[in-house]
């Protein structure tokens, strides 16, 4: 999924709420969790580096999570932050749910099947 992608599906969703700026801190907070957390305690993570995104960022620019969770991830993300703003609290709940069960399938998907940096046998 490309930023572009993200923006525009939230702007389906839950449209006007957040800014642009607002929506790039909190696609660049995830994704550099995903580098943090996900990635870098495995070997070969797909990319070195993480410098987050700002308003001048490409659109076209890929996203970190692969594209199997990226929609589950990010829109789940950008809808709980416009349900925040917005205070409904209900819808809040339900989106943040279903953001952190996305980002636990994502991270145990990950862990499954990518070995561990430092460790020689890493399945049994």
């Amino acid at each position: 999924m490309r930023i572009s992608q993200a923006l525009n599906a939230i702007e389906k969703t839950r449209p006007g709420i957040l800014t642009s700026s607002e929506k790039l801190r909190i696609l660049s907070d995830i994704d550099k969790r995903i580098f943090l957390e996900v990635y870098l305690p495995h070997e070969n993570p797909p990319v070195d580096k993480f410098d987050g995104y700002d308003i001048s960022t490409s659109g076209k620019r890929d996203l970190l999570a692969i594209d199997y969770f990226a929609n589950s991830i990010y829109l789940r993300a950008l809808e709980s932050e416009c349900d925040l703003k917005c205070a409904d609290t209900e819808m809040y709940e339900d989106s943040r749910l279903l953001f952190n069960a996305a980002w636990d399938c994502f991270a145990r998907y990950w862990a499954a099947t990518h070995k561990p940096k430092g460790q020689k046998d890493w399945r049994l």
